[in-house]
């Protein structure tokens, strides 16, 4: 688990602060093990990527594929099962159907959320913007009530986790022309003089392996792990390898680099006796 390091705080007297930074080893990636909030990002995000020269990444080359992964579940068919009123403010154009994640809205809230959720809402209207239409539309100014990725097509007490491997691995696990190996660990890539990846070499059961392909390796190991193989494959910064000891095939000044992560910012309350909260868990 990787370690990521912040700027000194004055308060510490110069000391950094680190906090862990976990990757989801496992089938089905970090998707395994977040918490299962289904969100996007703002449209001024990727419309940010294109500028940046990267082709149809912007949010209405990306929106399509928004869609097509998602399957929603419109509440109405699952509000029944608890006492709580659904008040999503959602809209059908910007939701997939049929897709292989599952998405609902939750069952339950506590009281003081309620309070919170009204409270928000009389805020933004005071601030001219309303309650806010969809932030699944890219535009996140506002209040909304977040959607998870957990299926509740089996009912309530039977509602499961969805994510990769449920959504993609396991719909197609008996293809034949598909191999999964679990408890193996990719080192590097096999890259020729040419730039050209014709394999890949991973450890399993104590043992280093090499395995090639005819036609492309895909590379997809997470925003740790992916730049940390290409590097290892001599792929990235000339100066960055050669300080590793890692020989230098391919020039690419991009290379773990600018990585940004999202942070979240909590506060914490005291509450009278007699309010419930999820200190509970």
């Amino acid at each position: 688990m990787p370690q990521q390091h912040l700027p000194p705080d004055p308060s510490t007297d110069g000391e950094k602060k680190t906090f862990d930074q976990p990757r989801g080893k496992g089938l089905g990636g970090s998707s395994a093990i977040n918490y299962q909030i289904y969100n996007r990002g703002q449209v001024s995000d990727y419309d940010a990527w294109e500028m940046l020269g990267c082709t149809g990444w912007g949010y209405a080359g990306l929106a399509p594929y928004f869609l097509k992964h998602e399957n929603f579940e419109d509440p109405g068919t699952y509000a029944g099962r608890s006492n709580m009123e659904l008040e999503t403010g959602f809209e059908e154009q910007f939701h997939g159907r049929g897709g292989p994640i599952q998405t609902s809205f939750s069952t339950w809230r506590t009281e003081v959320e309620q309070d919170w959720i009204v409270a928000s809402e009389n805020l933004m209207r005071g601030l001219g913007k309303g309650k806010g239409v969809d932030m699944w539309s890219g535009d996140h100014l506002g209040t909304f009530h977040g959607l998870s990725t957990i299926d509740r097509r089996e009912g309530e007490n039977e509602a499961t986790r969805s994510y990769a491997a449920t959504g993609y691995l396991l719909p197609n696990i008996g293809r034949p022309n598909l191999h999964v190996l679990t408890d193996a660990l990719v080192t590097k890539l096999v890259v020729e003089k040419d730039g050209t990846v014709t394999g890949a070499r991973f450890l399993y059961a104590g043992e280093e392996h090499t395995v090639y392909t005819r036609k492309e390796v895909i590379l997809a190991a997470g925003v740790f792990k992916s730049p940390q193989i290409l590097e290892l494959s001599g792929i990235g910064n000339p100066i960055v390898l050669e300080n590793a000891g890692v020989e230098y095939i391919v020039q690419n000044m991009c290379v773990g680099e600018n990585f940004q992560d999202h942070v979240t910012t909590a506060v914490g309350y005291e509450v009278v006796d007699g309010v419930t909260t999820l200190d509970i868990l």
